[in-house]
């Protein structure tokens, strides 16, 4: 309730910011008041426009795709046309299944986190927590490595077992082509890593693993 009383709030002062930069606009250039008004009620007509459009339902039959743009991480994205204007607009049409399924991916791993901090803590050896993590979660437990890495991140004090935040925005380039170079890779080459596939392949490692795991359904391949 009180984020929908905040955007009210912050669409309001919006609107009086227009209308006041075109009063200021008005006086600049000496407009009749005749003109003045006509343009005030242009300004009432745009507004309201902008409020009929941001309230309207957007729904898939309205667009007519034209190309597929690409397919990132959580679905693909299309170059489409509004039926009724005309105008072109980039579509991202999200899987939910596989937003789902990520989720829970991603929940099992913080998951999987707190118990690495909580068993390091407690001087557990590696090889334990590892030989637990797999009796638990047998189809998404984190490798050795992995284990090994975040016990030793907790050792020396660190306490968040959330993703780390990586500088600049990530490109996925997730295409047909790149998907059959990577089976083809995986077919070759059966115990590679995926920095053995990436640098093959020439994809980054961060779309080869999201191709191997939701595209090829391989789950058990090493991950440095």
């Amino acid at each position: 309730m009180e984020l929908h009383i905040e955007n009210v709030l912050s669409l309001h002062n919006e609107r009086e910011k227009r209308r006041k930069r075109l009063e200021i606009e008005m006086e600049k250039i000496l407009l009749s008041d005749e003109k003045k008004i006509k343009m005030r009620f242009i300004l009432c007509q745009k507004e309201s426009e902008y409020l009929r459009l941001k309230r309207a339902k957007m729904k898939r039959n309205m667009f007519k795709k034209i190309a597929r743009l690409g397919v990132g991480a959580f679905g693909e994205v299309s170059l489409v046309r509004k039926r009724d204007t005309n105008a072109m607009y980039a579509m991202k049409i999200l899987r939910k299944s596989d937003v789902i399924r990520r989720n829970q991916e991603k929940d099992s791993i913080i998951e999987q986190r707190t118990y690495i901090r909580f068993r390091t803590k407690l001087g557990f050896a590696l090889g334990a927590i590892f030989v637990e993590l797999v009796l638990v979660c047998p189809n998404t437990h984190l490798s050795y490595s992995r284990v090994c890495e975040w016990a030793a991140r907790f050792r020396v004090g660190r306490l968040s077992v959330e993703y780390d935040i990586r500088p600049g925005p990530e490109f996925t380039v997730w295409t047909d082509e790149n998907i059959a170079r990577v089976k083809s890779v995986v077919d070759e080459q059966r115990n590679c890593t995926i920095k053995e596939i990436a640098h093959e392949s020439v994809i980054s490692t961060g779309s080869v693993g999201r191709i191997l795991t939701i595209d090829l359904q391989m789950w058990k391949l090493c991950a440095l």
